[in-house]
């Protein structure tokens, strides 16, 4: 009973699935990469400029280094630990709301870079991703 307490209910949706990246994880994990690859290349400068802009930049970083080597499932987890971690601190939620916005406001670069990369993507998805992370950060 006093176990059941401290068990955290199972999450009905996938990290990826919350960000708006409902394919197969595989597949949304490479769609992940390509977000984060040109939110890092085209809005670096404009993110580290947002509050918790500098710490979103390191997680998007760091997602970029670990993604390239992992499987989706092994993204999936890694992605689920650093919201979980980011819901935790001021800083953690300034950093997922820097990355909602910065998503949001570059849609069109983003989609751009999103077919550059050979990844079918729709408009609505980056949108979706937008609004998961922003309300990933909302729900403390």
């Amino acid at each position: 009973m006093i176990q059941r307490l401290f068990d955290s209910p199972p999450s009905e949706k996938s990290a990826l699935e919350r960000l708006g990246l409902s394919q197969e994880p595989s597949q949304a994990a490479g769609v992940l990469h390509a977000i984060l690859k040109g939110v890092k290349e085209g809005a670096a400068d404009e993110l580290k400029k947002l509050p918790g802009g500098s710490i979103a930049l390191g997680v998007v970083e760091s997602l970029l280094e670990l993604s390239g080597d992992e499987s989706g499932e092994q993204t999936e987890r890694r992605l689920e630990e650093i919201l979980d971690l980011g819901k935790q601190s001021k800083n953690g939620l300034d950093a997922l709301k820097a990355l909602a916005m910065i998503v949001y406001l570059r849609q069109e670069s983003l989609l751009a870079h999103l077919q550059t990369a050979g990844l079918a993507a729709e408009p609505k998805q980056l949108a979706d991703f937008a609004l998961g992370a922003a309300l990933a950060a909302s729900k403390v």
